[in-house]
């Protein structure tokens, strides 16, 4: 991992130096506990990241210490990203589903990200979660969530 920390998205707790605390929720319409199954699946085969246009080897479902890369292009055409990360924790509670990873050395950014899916009383919500450290930030990252609704 090229962060200090382990899992520092699953509290939020005093972040490193250099390191903050982003999230962002996005309500996903009502809740049934198919539904909320159905998106959980989605969320821990990596559809956030697909329906980014992001590519994902292995392709297989997260699980605690797996480790990945994604690959993503640039706008324009100007060529492609690749990074490495590892999944630090699944969450899979009655109302709270998801999985957190950390950035490996040659990942353009530092840090951690989250991904979760919640239920809060009659309504579906999407979380996302990130303590990014310093170097190369890119933006936008918040616009992921919602695509887990409509690949579902």
């Amino acid at each position: 991992m090229n962060s200090p920390t382990t899992s520092a998205v699953a509290t939020d707790g005093e972040m490193p130096p250099g390191y903050s605390h982003d999230q962002w929720e996005t309500d996903l319409g009502p809740f049934s506990p198919d539904r909320f199954d159905r998106l959980a699946d989605s969320l821990s085969r990596w559809q956030v990241q697909l329906g980014s246009g992001m590519t994902i080897a292995p392709v297989e479902p997260v699980s605690p210490g797996l480790t990945f890369a994604l690959a993503f292009g640039l706008a324009g055409r100007l060529g492609y990203v690749m990074a490495a990360g590892r999944v630090v924790y699944v969450t899979a509670e009655a109302d709270r589903r998801g999985f957190a990873y950390g950035t490996l050395p040659g990942h353009p950014e530092r840090g951690e990200e989250a991904f979760h899916l919640v239920r809060q009383g009659r309504r579906c919500r999407s979380g996302f979660g990130r303590s990014p450290g310093p170097g190369i930030r890119w933006r936008g990252s918040e616009r992921r969530s919602p695509r887990l609704c409509s690949s579902v």
